[in-house]
């Protein structure tokens, strides 16, 4: 059965971008050997935490409720190192590895507040697979401050506590209370943390001046891009001006069109003007035609009053009999012209001749 490991270090406002550096493998390693960047991508956030400073003010912000300024050295934050030895750890297995992390995180928060907890990252790319876990030490009473939560009884507490809550659920047991092998390992513990601080710093450092060295390079292209927009606000202006040539080209066709719609509704003016003279003047006529009409009608009132029906009768009677008169006259003509009848007809006609010829001496004797 190995043991539950719980490992605290103390770290200060001004150390926060380290240790946020090394849990977040912010910058390839250069000092820790124990870091196999072939596994850092197996490493995991329970709690993630991108920018340690910032969130920690915010907390702070948020739950301290004195009005004096924080102390430069005051401890920002607590960092708690669990694992176990990396035989029993191997003998959990990923799954059962996992949650015993995400159950130590949970304690953490239960503990001493869920809004407290700063960041929670596992490691799985150090020989020993193990959970960073970040608390804000912020009392009750809304004070900053790790020397009264963080007292000698309550890490004592916390062995004792965490191995059982937690650890035994696990097959872990807790180390042997004030044994010179546990004192010694949490010292040597605390000197490696120091070193790996240390080349998080020197890390820092050389990304500092790396930074510096990419600022110039910034500077250079920011320059080379001033000129590149001086030249496009040249090009824009030239054609800016193109586009008001064509404005103003535009607006002078516009003037034109105008004139001439203003023209044509003069003429639309007259037009309408001669058509309403027209309208008028057809009416004219028209009124001229209805007294016509009435003239006409009273005229042939009158006729019909001077001659009476009956005389009007006669005379249609009269022109219907020299009509059929007219018509048998005709038709004699052309009865008497058939080449049969003709000869008899002037036969006839010389016989009548004789007849009125000697009447006619007759009577002159």
């Amino acid at each position: 059965m190995g043991y539950a490991v719980v490992h605290m270090m103390k770290i200060k406002a001004g150390s926060m971008g380290g240790i946020q550096s090394h849990n977040n493998r912010e910058h390839p390693p250069k000092s820790n050997p124990d870091i196999d960047t072939e596994r850092t991508k197996d490493n995991y956030d329970i709690v993630p935490c991108d920018n340690y400073y910032r969130t920690f003010r915010q907390k702070v912000s948020k739950r301290v409720e004195s009005k004096r300024a924080v102390r430069k050295d005051a401890v920002a934050v607590c960092n708690f190192i669990v694992t176990s030895d990396n035989q029993t750890m191997a003998a959990l297995g990923a799954d059962r590895q996992r949650a015993f992390f995400e159950d130590a995180v949970k304690w953490f928060s239960e503990r001493y507040g869920a809004d407290r907890v700063l960041n929670a990252t596992v490691h799985m790319d150090e020989y020993t697979p193990h959970l960073h876990i970040g608390v804000v030490p912020i009392t009750p009473d809304g004070r900053l401050s790790a020397k009264a939560i963080f007292t000698k009884k309550e890490m004592s507490a916390i062995q004792t506590d965490f191995a059982r809550d937690v650890g035994a659920k696990y097959g872990l047991e807790r180390g042997v209370e004030g044994s010179e092998r546990t004192h010694l390992s949490e010292t040597r513990y605390k000197l490696e943390q120091a070193k790996k601080e240390l080349a998080a710093l020197k890390e820092d450092l050389e990304i500092a001046r790396a930074e510096v060295d990419n600022t110039q390079e910034l500077a250079e292209v920011y320059r080379q891009e001033a000129d590149k927009a001086q030249e496009s606000a040249i090009e824009a202006r030239e054609s800016l001006l193109s586009v008001q040539e064509d404005i103003n080209t535009l607006m002078a066709q516009k003037n034109v069109l105008e004139g001439e719609i203003n023209a044509l509704e003069g003429q639309k003016e007259e037009k309408e003007q001669e058509l309403s003279s027209l309208t008028g003047r057809i009416s004219d006529a028209k009124n001229e035609l209805r007294m016509v009409d009435v003239a006409v009608k009273r005229k042939m009132d009158e006729g019909a009053g001077l001659f009476g029906m009956e005389s009007m009768k006669e005379r249609i009677a009269a022109a219907r009999k020299e009509a059929d008169k007219d018509n048998r006259l005709r038709l004699l003509e052309r009865f008497v012209a058939l080449p049969q009848i003709k000869p008899l007809w002037e036969q006839f006609c010389q016989l009548m001749n004789r007849g009125k010829d000697r009447k006619k001496n007759e009577w002159e004797k």
